[in-house]
């Protein structure tokens, strides 16, 4: 019984309010249109409604139904109404609200109507000033600040069209929705009807009868307040193409010859000076009210405290009203440093205004394509920290919208004293002016912002209408600002750590792309200087100090690749790169390299040491893994040997120190060459010996120091072996094998000249004579083709 009275008293309330003509608030637009800035939206009376028009009829019944539908509210209102029995506190409940949307919908339709009879007046009025409009009475180039104003009232037109269309899209599919629930009360009320005229006798159905009439009437005022509000919305939509086209005639007068100078910009500084010392005394007194507030607040949770531990115990109602005022005293202390924080921060966007203002003006007007593109860049980078700032708005705006619901159903549904009543109005109050601020800052934040985007696309235009001139300066500039960027784009960053007075003290450094360009620059000129110098050196070796030619290559080499050495370390010095950025690769990632590259290493450290050593030097005739030939080069990793036959071999130089090499000139440049040669046995020695050691000393290219030397070395199978022993130098062209190969041409010579023959293999046959040999004569057969071959005698015999 207790929510069936309450339910009663809301809807007489509600019925109270219609039948005083009071407007009810739809969603937020009451409350949007009460904040600062906002357009005051007109609220004509059911009086004004009744102005002439075309539809005077209309007008006069719905006023008539406005009438009736206000006295049955005020009669259900009433207290002791007189219901008929069977009727529950539900359907009055139900019949009360009807009543109270059947006036609403009919004072809305009425104000609907006078509406679109003001916006039909204004689109004449907008119309007239268009066609009489010839242009403005100062002279050009006209202020950037008119500009602005048309720019804004074109937006401002743009959106409020843009909403009506809106509006009319979903009145529209409001009606279709309605004209459901219209057909469902027309059936129902036919049935009432029929109910009521079967037994007129019966209260109750007549009153139900009534009732149903009331819903019926609610709906189809409810259709028709809609359908009214879509033609309102279409009226002032084509209001404001009409004022909108008046705005863009003398947006397109202005545009071409509009000017920024000092003067607009001094103008705009003391306004914003004169606003943001508005704001500033706004958030001090703010402050003060959050102040008093908070002492407030600390009072009452005092005495709530005081009264709760009172003896003996309070009486409830008394500490509910505690409670609530104690609430009602912590919201508004709540909205009042709200409050404050938003003035705070609308005062610093004030301040800021002034700079943001001077770079439109170098953006405008700076003589430099740099500086009119940093100023365009720094606004543009402004629209990003707006972006946050009307999240955290709208976030905060949901939140406190939240708490209204929540405080509006809590006062709905309990039962509380007056006093209960009244702090809870004072803290729906303190919400709503919470809500208000906080509305206040979103709306500044999305002017701003639509503020700095028109900006931009107006800098776009001016920079498009400008000379090709300043159009190449300007993509000059910003070719330039990209290069920049990448050039100054940091890769990674690594921390350094220095010992200061005996603290350790780490520092983080940034390689940039920058830093490497320019260290790989440094790096590469620094080589191609030393590569000049060291071919340079090279040249000096061989001229000045007669050192062979490839040893001095190979000292070229090691010295380029030792400078190559000291150049990265002092680039990535000069650069300010350091070491440590290297020290990614330890790890794992180092064990896996360590492991690939550990034969390369093992090369160069092979050549280091026979570089030190200098046991194989270039030049040298050394024999290795059965390959003989001369060293021609000696590189950091392999070595170079040409061969007797002109081949090259490229060898490790680990191979030259881990295998047996056998070094001919090591410590000398002469070869001892052997020559060998078998004479006949019975031969004579002595002049045998002396014709070799003739040839040999004839020969041009034989030492004559050491002597040359014969030796009788063998009593060989077949023949007597003499070995001549000779010393060449391999110095120059000298070739070992031409040499021996001459010295056997003339060894031939002189003993086929002395009647001295070169032995060759013979053979002794040995007969077992211990038996009788057998021996047969016979005759050779005319051809040896036709006839076939004797067979051998057995037992060794001898076939003749």
């Amino acid at each position: 019984m207790k929510i069936r009275s309450l339910r009663r008293a809301a809807a007489r309330l509600l019925l109270l309010a219609a039948a005083f003509g009071l407007p009810a608030a739809h969603g937020q637009g009451a409350l949007l249109s009460a904040l600062p800035g906002m357009p005051k939206a007109s609220a004509p009376t059911a009086a004004s409604a009744t102005a002439p028009t075309a539809d005077d009829g209309r007008l006069e019944r719905l006023n008539k139904q406005l009438e009736e539908a206000r006295s049955l509210g005020a009669g259900m209102a009433a207290d002791g109404v007189a219901v008929p029995p069977g009727i529950t506190d539900e359907e009055v409940g139900h019949a009360t609200r009807r009543l109270a949307q059947w006036s609403l919908s009919i004072d809305r339709e009425l104000r609907a109507i006078a509406g679109i009879n003001e916006a039909r007046a204004d689109r004449s009025e907008a119309i007239a000033a268009d066609a009489a409009w010839t242009g403005f009475a100062e002279k050009p180039p006209y202020s950037i600040l008119r500009a602005d104003e048309l720019a804004q009232q074109s937006d401002t037109l743009s959106r409020r069209i843009e909403a009506a269309e809106t509006t009319r899209s979903l009145n529209a599919r409001e009606l279709e929705r309605l004209q459901q629930d219209l057909l469902r009360a027309n059936q129902s009320l036919r049935s009432a009807e029929e109910r009521a005229r079967a037994d007129t006798a019966d209260a109750a159905l007549q009153w139900r009868a009534r009732a149903t009439r009331w819903h019926q009437q609610a709906v189809d005022a409810t259709a028709a307040a809609i359908a009214r509000d879509g033609e309102l919305a279409a009226a002032r939509s084509e209001a404001d193409k009409a004022r909108l086209a008046l705005v863009e005639r003398q947006r397109q007068a202005v545009k071409a010859r509009v000017a920024f100078t000092q003067a607009d910009l001094q103008r705009v500084r003391q306004e914003q000076q004169a606003r943001q010392a508005r704001i500033e005394k706004a958030a001090a007194a703010a402050q003060a009210l959050a102040d008093q507030k908070s002492r407030e607040l600390a009072a009452a949770t005092r005495a709530l405290q005081a009264l709760r531990t009172a003896e003996p115990a309070p009486i409830p109602a008394r500490l509910e009203a505690a409670e609530a005022q104690l609430q009602a005293l912590a919201a508004a202390t709540d909205t009042a440093r709200r409050e404050t924080e938003i003035l705070t921060l609308l005062g610093g966007l004030a301040a800021s205004t002034a700079d943001v203002w001077q770079l439109r003006f170098d953006a405008l007007n700076a003589p430099g394509a740099e500086r009119r593109r940093e100023a365009t860049a720094a606004l543009r980078d402004m629209i990003r920290p707006l972006g946050v700032w009307r999240r955290y708005a709208s976030g905060q705006l949901e939140v406190i919208h939240e708490e209204q619901g929540t405080l509006a159903l809590a006062q709905e549904q309990l039962a509380a004293s007056s006093e209960v009543q009244r702090f809870g109005a004072a803290r729906a109050e303190a919400l709503s002016r919470r809500a208000l601020v906080t509305q206040q800052l979103l709306d500044e934040i999305d002017r701003d912002e639509r503020m700095l985007k028109r900006w931009l696309t107006e800098f776009e235009v001016d920079q498009a209408e400008r000379s090709w001139q300043d159009r190449a300066a300007a993509v000059w500039v910003q070719a330039a600002a990209v290069g920049r960027a990448i050039w100054r784009f940091e890769l990674f960053a690594v921390e350094d750590t220095i010992d200061i007075q005996g603290q350790k003290v780490t520092t983080t450094r940034g390689v940039t792309v920058g830093k490497s360009i320019g260290a790989l620059l440094v790096f590469l000129i620094g080589c191609l200087i030393a590569a000049r110098l060291a071919r340079r050196l090279e040249r000096t070796l061989i001229g000045r100090f007669a050192v062979d030619a490839m040893q001095a290559r190979t000292i070229r080499r090691w010295l380029l690749w030792a400078v190559g050495l000291m150049l990265l370390v002092l680039t990535l010095n000069l650069a300010q790169i350091p070491l440590t950025v290297f020290a990614f690769l330890g790890g794992a990632l180092a064990i896996g390299v360590g492991f690939g590259t550990q034969t390369i290493i093992k090369n160069l450290i092979s050549g280091l040491i026979l570089l030190m050593e200098r046991q194989v030097r270039v030049g040298d005739s050394i024999e290795v893994d059965g390959f003989t030939g001369t060293v021609s080069e000696i590189n950091l990793r392999s070595s170079t040997i040409k061969g007797f036959d002109g081949i090259d071999a490229i060898l490790p130089n680990s191979a030259l120190l881990e295998n047996r090499v056998t070094n001919w000139t090591m410590s000398d440049q002469r070869v001892r060459r052997v020559v060998r040669v078998g004479v006949a046995y019975g031969s004579p020695l002595r002049q045998v010996a002396d014709l070799i050691r003739g040839c040999a000393e004839r020969h041009g290219q034989v030492l004559k120091q050491p002597e040359p030397q014969v030796q009788l070395e063998d009593f060989g199978d077949n023949a007597l072996i003499f070995a001549l022993f000779i010393w060449i130098d391999i110095r120059g062209n000298a070739s070992g094998p031409l040499i021996m190969s001459d010295l056997r041409f003339m060894i031939d010579s002189a003993l086929a000249g002395a009647g001295i023959s070169i032995a060759y293999p013979q053979r002794d046959i040995h007969l077992d004579t211990t038996t009788p040999l057998q021996v047969e004569i016979s005759r050779r057969p005319a051809t040896a083709a036709s006839t076939p071959a004797a067979p051998p005698p057995e037992n060794g015999g001898v076939t003749v």
